[in-house]
């Protein structure tokens, strides 16, 4: 009974959507019947297919079924330049067969052919609608990325603010739809400059790419070969050889290219083939392609709106660059979580306050799987290492000797570390706390000396930074009994002290793998994390290119 009820009101549905259709004359009164009278949350934007985006709708009941697209049964100019602009969204890493243009061009060409007033409305009427449930499909992406990034990267956790897209649709009244488009592109130039790259990658790909050098032995000055060469025409399509002086022949200007080569790829710049070199000159021309579109699309994902003073930390070049109003004023080397299980959180926060010889307090996982194998061994290793025990942090610390730590394992370990200020402590002297679900802070070391090494993955997840001081020193310039001078003598006290910014200072960790630096010149670094190889669904050549 149920099934010939449901099934009874749905025909009762269709056929009023029918009536609607055969007593609609105008395109606002068939919008009003196809989509804004529509007992579907998403309804038909043209007779071939459903309206994808959920704006649709909201945005004709708001407007009462007025079209935007068509006029005095005409398309508009806008139109077309809506279509033009999918069309080339190869040129921001995005892929146009991810829309409905077919729909589009079929209801376009139905248009032209069409000869009555009727049939033309009802058409104009589909197509306004499908030009709207286009327009939302794409900004969306602009906006929000092409990717649902939990999916991709479950931890990572940017706060990016919404944007409400059927206003903008709405300042087609005012502004033409290229304006309004481009005003929902990432406002960051390192998008831009990316994107100018991107163009020059893919016309590489177009044009063949590039031929793989063989495994060998190492290429360097004076060497002559067949592989020499193939490095040299290598060099010569990504700009850092200008030109083929003898062919095979390893000469000073392609020990400079090599050299430029290894610097943009975060290799040491010895001017020499060796093992990591020769893996990042055969990665193809199509990956390469791929790796500027996914760092575009990461850059969709960050707010527009950094901040006039904010600190950027990027995982895979090991770095962290502090900005004011968009100038680079302080970089250091950092150190990041050692891999995949103990990756460094992308994310997004503000530093509230710089931490002075600061209390570790060990996690869990820590405490468990490093350090109480040592306390069984060594019952005095607590003590040794300047740490204490508790039940619960704010209660009085346990005399680590009245436990039998042989007999504690994982499943009844109920006990808290924590490492009071010390030269053996491996958060250093100064750690700067941001609030993140992750746990996680910025912090000194006491093992300086890995900051020497230039593959830097070898924390627990927090970030270890090359420069504490000149940081604290920066954060709290803007009070005035804070200088270097009084920074170095509070750490000297060893003693605990926490001091509050001004104002909280945002930061951004993020996971770049390509980006442009400040001589222009295109940088990629490892997928340290295999975050890269992930399956996203976007284009590394433009779309019908032979």
């Amino acid at each position: 009974m149920n099934s010939i009820k449901y099934g009874l009101r749905f025909l009762s549905l269709i056929l009023l959507i029918l009536a609607n259709h055969i007593y609609a004359s105008t395109v606002e009164e068939q919008l009003k019947a196809n989509i804004v009278d529509s007992n579907f949350f998403r309804p038909m934007c043209n007779k071939n297919s459903r309206c994808r985006s959920a704006l649709t709708k909201q945005f004709y009941v708001q407007n009462n079924a007025i079209p935007i697209w068509v006029q005095d049964n005409h398309i508009k100019k806008d139109a077309e330049s809506l279509i033009a602009i999918i069309k080339d969204s190869y040129k921001d890493g995005i892929n146009s067969n991810n829309y409905t243009l077919d729909n589009v061009e079929e209801l376009i060409t139905e248009y032209n052919n069409s000869k009555e007033s009727s049939d033309r409305s009802a058409i104009l009427a589909n197509l306004d609608a499908s030009l709207t449930d286009l327009f939302f499909q794409y900004a969306n992406t602009l906006v929000y990325g092409q990717i649902n990034i939990k999916e991709v990267y479950p931890t990572w956790n940017i706060n990016k603010h919404s944007i409400d897209l059927i206003a903008k649709l709405n300042e087609i009244n005012k502004n033409n739809i290229n304006d309004i488009v481009n005003s929902l592109l990432p406002t960051d130039p390192q998008y831009q400059k990316l994107k100018d790259k991107l163009a020059i990658y893919q016309q590489i790909v177009i044009n063949g790419g590039w031929k793989t050098i063989p495994n060998g032995p190492k290429l360097k000055l004076g060497d002559k070969s067949k592989r020499v060469q193939l490095l040299q025409e290598r060099l010569l399509i990504t700009g850092e050889l200008n030109s083929i002086k003898q062919k095979g022949v390893f000469d000073k200007s392609l020990k400079k290219a090599v050299m430029l080569f290894q610097k943009s790829h975060g290799i040491y710049p010895d001017g020499i083939v060796g093992q990591s070199t020769l893996q990042a000159l055969n990665v193809s021309a199509e990956m390469r392609t791929r790796q500027i579109e996914l760092n575009m699309e990461r850059i969709r994902l960050l707010p527009n709106d950094l901040g006039r003073k904010y600190i950027l930390v990027n995982i895979p070049d090991y770095s962290l660059a502090v900005f004011d109003d968009n100038k680079m004023i302080l970089s250091m080397p950092v150190i990041v979580g050692r891999d995949q299980k103990l990756q460094s959180c992308v994310l997004s926060s503000a530093i509230r306050y710089v931490d002075f010889n600061p209390y570790w307090y060990i996690p869990n996982s820590i405490a468990i799987k490093e350090i109480l194998p040592k306390l069984k061994r060594d019952p005095k290793y607590l003590y040794n290492h300047n740490m204490e025990v508790f039940t619960n942090y704010g209660t009085p610390p346990i005399d680590p000797t009245t436990i039998d730590w042989k007999s504690i394992s994982e499943s009844n370990f109920s006990y808290k570390f924590r490492q009071i200020p010390s030269e053996s402590n491996p958060l250093g002297q100064v750690k700067f706390i941001f609030p993140n679900s992750c746990g996680i802070y910025l912090h000194d070391t006491s093992d300086p000396e890995l900051f020497k090494h230039s593959k830097r993955a070898f924390s627990h997840g927090c970030i270890r930074i090359g420069k504490p001081i000149d940081l604290a020193t920066y954060l709290l310039s803007d009070k005035s009994n804070w200088t270097r001078d009084q920074i170095l003598s509070t750490i000297k006290t060893g003693k605990n002290k926490a001091i509050y910014l001004s104002e909280p200072i945002n930061i951004y960790i993020v996971y770049q793998t390509a980006w442009v630096n400040e001589s222009g010149i295109l940088q990629f670094r490892n997928d340290i994390y295999n975050i890269d190889s992930v399956a996203y669904t976007l284009v590394n050549k433009p779309v019908n290119a032979k």
